[in-house]
């Protein structure tokens, strides 16, 4: 099965590569911001019988912070567009192969096997492929991306 999914999604290398480069945006969001918050409420307290020079500490971080939560809106928006531009080729591809493969058949084959059953096999494969790869670009890598990092963040 992997090999399979690899032959259908290899000429879709670099659109899974920038699905798993916003997947690492998303981690780094995910893993430092809550650091921010922390560096901004630190701040705010070790400064707090200094209002004049309360802002111009706290600017920086907070800037970061609300940038980072807008870097995230368009990262995921960027991340919908590559998904769907992906995924429907991956999806035209797998179709492409699958009646491809079955044309190549004997007429005994398609004697033996109903051509409604064959057809529902072909339409079944790009929407079962789809779960597969969305498992190790949306769940697996960003997850131990943040994983890493969150590590890297707290030692």
């Amino acid at each position: 099965l992997g090999s399979f999914i690899w032959y259908l999604s290899a000429p879709h290398k670099w659109g899974l590569f920038a699905l798993c480069a916003t997947g690492l945006v998303w981690a780094i969001q995910m893993s430092l911001s809550p650091y921010l918050l922390k560096v901004i409420i630190d701040t705010a307290n070790r400064y707090q019988h200094t209002p004049e020079l309360l802002m111009s500490a706290i600017a920086l971080p907070a800037i970061l912070y609300v940038s980072m939560s807008l870097l995230d809106n368009i990262n995921f928006r960027c991340y919908e567009y590559i998904y769907l531009k992906v995924f429907t080729k991956i999806k035209a591809n797998a179709t492409t192969v699958m009646f491809d493969y079955l044309t190549e058949h004997s007429h005994a084959y398609f004697l033996d096997n109903f051509a409604g059953s064959l057809a529902k096999k072909v339409q079944d494969m790009p929407v079962s492929i789809e779960p597969v790869i969305k498992v190790v670009v949306n769940m697996f890598m960003p997850r131990i991306m943040a994983l890493i990092i969150a590590s890297c963040v707290l030692w």
